[in-house]
């Protein structure tokens, strides 16, 4: 990973320690760290460390002198820095969460005695792309779990109650915010064509090669059949639906992309368990279903056993942050959505599952150097790739048995069924 060391002391660097540190902090260095992607992103990252000194450091003895060299040495402003070209703005509404809702939400958080959902944000540019300075959380301990291994069953339920933290903030304040629904998108309104090619397509081909392995299983034959017909039209029928807000028996502000590479922990030095959790990537949020950020939570990134054996309690849990949110800033009992409404609106759009599960979650088990090599040829992916890709996610042991554990569910919930 290339490193480089900028001498840089007047312009944005300056502008932004000055904006973090103070007036008195002098820029001495910066150093630009790119990262590399792990998967398709619109948007290039890195991180930053802005080394500086205070003013009038100098104007004492020898040895505060040394002390404060010592100390200077430690002087290190630590960002994570995101920009999304002026070709994918239009489709990113970081901006508007970063800039008008994350702010809002998070004063919400802090009056309900918890700590902010997301990253600090230094400073945002939006002149034709976007640029947005974060605090850097790995800096101070935060951590992302392998999202070929997902969560236990102790980071499963403080997520998803951080979930419904989120949840709980975002619909008190859209019901006294309307107007910045209207800035949201509507997750896949309209229809698919904008989507053929990055969606539909290459769900089509999972699912004629996950089939073909599913076939081979004795008794889930049936299961296979109902898969193949389950493309094209079929899809498009079934899937599209589910996203009309008028359906919904409520809706929130969702993150979007809920999963394990959007989710970055912070664990108890003593007794290893998770004591905060932020979530990042706010590029694909929407207003809409609640189901949908737990759908993709739960169908992700759980490991096998938790989401056969927790689902219904980690739902439950999910719902009494949500509630306790609402209840803590006196929002009207008799007007919060009940723990069967949220029920209701998981069962209503569970085929959202088998999408996921037959793309965001196949591809999220491909191996590090091949999504590497897969997001490094974006538009080129041929299909000898393709087909390495393909072996790779389907020899996975947890992508087999989820596989197996999922569909009979379908299966004995009709999912599937036309």
């Amino acid at each position: 990973m290339a490193v480089a060391t900028v001498n840089y002391t007047s312009g944005l660097y300056q502008k932004l320690l000055k904006h973090i540190v103070g007036e008195a902090a002098v820029l001495q260095n910066v150093v630009v760290i790119p990262q590399r992607p792990r998967s398709i992103y619109c948007s290039t990252m890195y991180r930053l460390h802005l080394r500086y000194t205070l003013e009038n450091e100098s104007e004492e003895s020898e040895e505060e002198v040394e002390q404060q060299e010592a100390e200077a040495k430690n002087r290190v402003i630590k960002i994570f820095v995101k920009d999304v070209p002026s070709a994918f703005f239009s489709i990113s509404k970081e901006h508007i969460l970063y800039g008008e809702i994350l702010p809002r939400i998070n004063q919400i958080l802090h009056y309900c005695g918890t700590t902010r959902i997301s990253p600090k944000l230094y400073y945002a540019l939006t002149q034709g792309g976007s640029t947005h300075m974060l605090e850097d959380l790995s800096a101070i301990d935060y951590v992302t779990r392998p999202r070929t291994i997902g969560y236990n069953e102790d980071e499963a339920r403080f997520i998803i109650k951080r979930l419904g933290e989120f949840h709980g903030a975002s619909y008190f304040y859209t019901s006294s915010h309307s107007e910045i629904i209207g800035k949201l998108q509507r997750i896949y309104q309209g229809s698919l064509e904008s989507n053929n090619i990055f969606l539909e397509e290459k769900l089509v081909y999972n699912i004629e090669y996950a089939s073909d392995i599913v076939g081979s299983w004795p008794g889930y034959e049936c299961i296979a059949m109902k898969m193949r017909r389950n493309t094209r039209e079929t899809f498009r029928n079934k899937f599209l639906p589910l996203f009309d807000v008028g359906a919904a028996k409520f809706s929130v502000i969702t993150h979007g992309d809920m999963w394990v590479e959007n989710v970055l922990l912070k664990y108890d030095e003593d007794d290893g368990l998770p004591e905060d959790a932020k979530f990042v990537d706010y590029r694909n949020c929407s207003y809409s279903s609640p189901a949908f950020d737990l759908h993709n939570f739960l169908i992700t990134s759980l490991q096998l056993p938790v989401l056969m054996n927790h689902t219904a309690s980690l739902i439950e849990d999910y719902y009494s942050s949500f509630y306790s949110v609402l209840l803590s800033i006196h929002y009207p009992h008799d007007r919060i959505p009940t723990l069967d409404c949220v029920l209701s609106e998981l069962r209503r759009t569970e085929y959202y599952s088998y999408y996921l599960l037959m793309y965001p979650f196949a591809e999220a088990m491909l191996s590090e150097d091949l999504a590497y090599e897969k997001s490094s040829s974006l538009n080129n992916v041929d299909s000898d790739l393709l087909e390495r890709c393909r072996k790779n996610i389907y020899s996975n042991p947890r992508v087999l048995e989820t596989y197996k554990y999922i569909l009979k569910t379908f299966e004995q919930n009709h999912l599937l069924d036309e």
